[in-house]
């Protein structure tokens, strides 16, 4: 974000602070706590909604594929009950088709 947009972030949230500060201080007490609980609830109730749209997006939103190629390790063919640490050789492609293998050590 650019940081003249911060800026103008930043004092609209100061004025409309100070405008809702002052605006209760006109109202009187009594009648300042009415409206302001009245406001709460309906921040909450739309901080609700929001949370909840939220999380329904990301559950139907397709798993991301890794730019980098990424890694991909798969184990079959048992019970694993606990940590499973993968050791011994990986094959290496480079990008002329060539292999070469490593050995690796836990």
């Amino acid at each position: 974000m650019a940081t003249w947009r911060r800026i103008v972030l930043w004092v609209g949230c100061v004025l409309l602070l100070g405008g809702l500060g002052v605006f209760f201080v006109l109202l009187g007490l009594e009648r300042a706590d009415r409206a302001a609980s009245v406001t709460s609830a309906f921040v909450g109730i739309v901080g609700l909604g929001v949370a909840i749209a939220a999380y329904v997006a990301n559950r139907r939103a397709p798993a991301q594929p890794r730019r980098d190629g990424g890694t991909t390790n798969s184990i079959s063919g048992g019970e694993f009950h606990n940590d499973v640490i993968q050791t011994g050789s990986y094959v290496e492609r480079d990008r002329s088709g060539g292999r070469r293998t490593h050995d690796r050590e836990a």
